[in-house]
C-alpha cells in the first residue's frame, strides 16, 4: 500500500510538472470569435511603419523596434516608413501600421480592425506621449508585437510581458516559431 502511494504520489508530481512546462513553453495568440488566428496575410509584409508627426521624439525606439522584430524572427516584418506627411507612401505595400497619440487618459494600446478568418486589415496604434524615455522602445515593440497577432507573455524577459519594464526585452522561442509559422 505505501508503494502505491508513493507511486501516485510521483505520478500527480510529474504530470504537474509537464502541465507546468507546458504552460510556460505555449504562446498565447490574438483569436477572432471563431478562433482564427488574427494575423496579416504574407503577402502584406513588410507592414510599413507611419509615426504621426508629434511623435517624432519616438523616431529612434521605433527604428529599434522594427530592428528587434525583423531581426529577432529573421523576417522582414516591418518596413520603417518614417513621419506621417513627410513620406511619400509606398501605395503598393497592403499593410499599413499607424502609430498616432493616444487621445484619452487609456495607455498605449493596439487595435486589431480584421475581416473574415482573422486576416488584419489595418492595426492604428496609441502611444502614450508621456511614456518615459527609456521605456519607448519596449512599448513601441509591445504594440508591434500586438500588430502581429502576438498576446501577452508570461516571462517578463519578454516584449511581450503585460507590463513595460525598463531593461533589456528579448523576443521568446516561441514567438519567433509563431511568426516563422505565419509569416515565412
Amino acid at each position: 500500500m505505501y508503494i502505491v502511494i508513493t507511486a501516485a504520489t510521483v505520478l500527480l508530481m510529474s504530470v504537474a510538472l509537464v502541465v507546468a512546462i507546458w504552460k510556460h513553453t505555449s504562446i498565447e495568440i490574438l483569436e477572432d470569435a471563431e478562433g482564427n488566428p488574427l494575423r496579416w496575410e504574407k503577402e502584406a509584409l513588410p507592414l510599413g511603419l507611419l509615426l504621426h508627426p508629434t511623435l517624432s521624439e519616438w523616431t529612434h525606439p521605433a527604428i529599434r523596434a522594427v530592428a528587434f522584430w525583423n531581426n529577432g524572427a529573421d523576417i522582414d516584418l516591418f518596413n520603417f516608413l518614417g513621419e506621417r506627411g513627410l513620406v511619400v507612401l509606398d501605395t503598393s505595400a497592403p499593410g499599413l501600421v499607424e502609430i498616432t497619440p493616444r487621445d484619452s487618459d487609456d495607455k498605449s494600446s493596439t487595435i486589431l480592425r480584421y475581416g473574415s478568418g482573422g486576416r488584419v486589415q489595418a492595426t492604428p496604434i496609441y502611444l502614450d506621449p508621456d511614456t518615459p524615455p527609456d521605456l519607448r522602445s519596449r512599448v513601441i515593440a509591445h504594440e508591434l508585437g500586438h500588430a502581429l497577432g502576438l498576446a501577452h507573455h508570461y516571462s517578463s524577459a519578454s516584449a511581450m510581458y503585460q507590463t513595460a519594464l525598463a531593461g533589456d526585452f528579448s523576443i521568446m522561442l516561441e514567438e519567433t516559431r509563431v511568426l516563422r509559422k505565419w509569416y515565412e
